[in-house]
């Protein structure tokens, strides 16, 4: 049974790494824009 902490954790877990895939993207595509 999964608690609701152990899905908080997993959950909040799962949002960062969602948000550095997408700082990391932009941040690729703006070197590749650069001269």
């Amino acid at each position: 049974m999964v608690t609701a902490i152990g899905f908080t954790k997993y959950y909040h877990k799962q949002n960062l790494r969602l948000l550095y895939n997408t700082v990391r993207y932009f941040f690729v595509t703006g070197l590749k824009l650069l001269p």
